[in-house]
């Protein structure tokens, strides 16, 4: 592991800004976060733990009385990409440590976690080590707190070659038993997930994910551009193809899919085209993702399976409407501010579409909802909620 490249401000005590009183420890509490996830290629983990961190920067920066001091280990061979530079500027009160160990790189980056990272985390003196994407080191005499995000490899076989499904069961198994605390982003997935890690649930609780309300603002609807748009992974459990073959002949609104990568899964795509106008984009940055959401007559999500769901958040801080699969996880964020839709019907989301995308009151009124219930995830209720997880 390389020494910290980033200089850090001393560091501060910082205020619950969510509620409004400080957070009170007895010790000060050094926690550690391996952000290995955090990379150039934008992710729904990594855009997850990058979220948690700028959290955190702000509860530090407040000048409260938490008494933590906190470390991030990043993936250093992604940090001198131009374009990525930009996601370390607000950081000044967390520590930033570098590795070249790759977390995707299964076993190699694994062994390094399991063999390596305890190691030094002792050797800093770090009480707890928060392992946010699935996998966490089994030994080491701090505390483990682990994040599983969903069970899609047990729900959603046929996302996943059997060989790494079989390889993630058993890693998230033996991590699950050595943590001391699991938290997963939505109750749905802490349900499904304890019962099939068998874990006691006094052991888990639940952290949803926030956003950052500031970067959003809503646009209104008399003024979108005559597309859909689904931001999702190239992952079959997206279930793309409901929306093309509901959209089939249709010239009148576009599609415009934001995230399919890999060429065998895009001719896939391309080869259901009927008579329709339908845009691929691989990949976007925050910003042009933002700018599609405030332009779009709707997101439409038709997945199988969610641990959560941030593109929905921010579409609806945007003031678009969200037609989402009717799957209890839709439910649990977006509550009555959605149109639900069987994932696999397709002239219910052809139905669906058509409707959200005319101006209505019934329309309007779910978006006035969604504006106001983006106010529930913040990114500084999520930061206070870990900074407890951490005591």
């Amino acid at each position: 592991m390389k020494s910290a490249t980033s200089s850090c401000s001393p560091w501060l005590p910082a205020r619950d800004a969510a509620a409004s009183r400080p957070i009170v420890t007895t010790k000060k509490i050094h926690a550690v976060i391996d952000a290995r996830t955090i990379r150039a290629k934008r992710t729904g983990i990594g855009n997850g733990v990058l979220r948690q961190l700028l959290g955190l920067e702000r509860m530090l920066a407040a000048g409260g009385h938490v008494n933590f001091t906190i470390t991030a280990i990043r993936f250093a061979p992604d940090l001198p990409d131009a374009e990525f530079l930009h996601r370390w500027d607000e950081f000044h009160h967390i520590r930033m440590v570098d590795t070249d160990a790759d977390h995707t790189a299964h076993p190699a980056g694994d062994w390094w976690q399991q063999r390596t990272l305890p190691a030094l985390l002792d050797a800093m003196g770090a009480d707890v080590l928060f392992s946010p994407a699935f996998i966490g080191p089994a030994r080491g005499r701090f505390r483990k707190l682990l994040m599983i995000h969903d069970d899609l490899i047990w729900s959603q076989p046929s996302s996943y070659p059997a060989k790494f499904r079989a390889y993630m069961d058993a890693m998230i198994r033996r991590s699950a038993r050595a943590a001391d605390r699991i938290l997963y982003p939505s109750q749905d997935a802490r349900q499904r997930c304890d019962a099939l890690l068998n874990s006691s649930p006094e052991k888990s609780a639940v952290l949803h994910h926030g956003i950052d309300a500031a970067q959003f603002t809503a646009a209104p609807l008399s003024a979108r551009e005559k597309f859909i748009v689904c931001i999702a992974s190239g992952e079959r459990r997206k279930n793309h193809e409901v929306l093309i073959r509901a959209m089939a002949n249709q010239r009148d609104l576009k599609l415009v899919f934001i995230g399919v990568e890999g060429e065998q899964r895009l001719a896939e795509l391309r080869a259901l085209v009927q008579n329709q106008e339908v845009e691929f984009i691989p990949s976007a940055n925050e910003s042009a993702i933002r700018d599609h959401l405030r332009r779009a007559v709707a997101l439409a999500l038709p997945t199988r399976g969610e641990g959560f769901g941030l593109p929905v958040l921010e579409a609806m801080a945007c003031g678009t409407p969200v037609i989402l699969s009717d799957i209890p996880v839709m439910h649990e964020v977006a509550a009555d501010a959605a149109t639900y839709v069987d994932p696999d019907d397709v002239r219910a989301w052809k139905d669906a579409v058509f409707a959200t995308s005319s101006v209505s009151p019934d329309i309007q009124a779910r978006v006035t909802i969604g504006l106001k219930r983006t106010s529930q995830f913040t990114l500084e209720e999520n930061a206070r909620k870990l900074l407890q997880s951490f005591s």
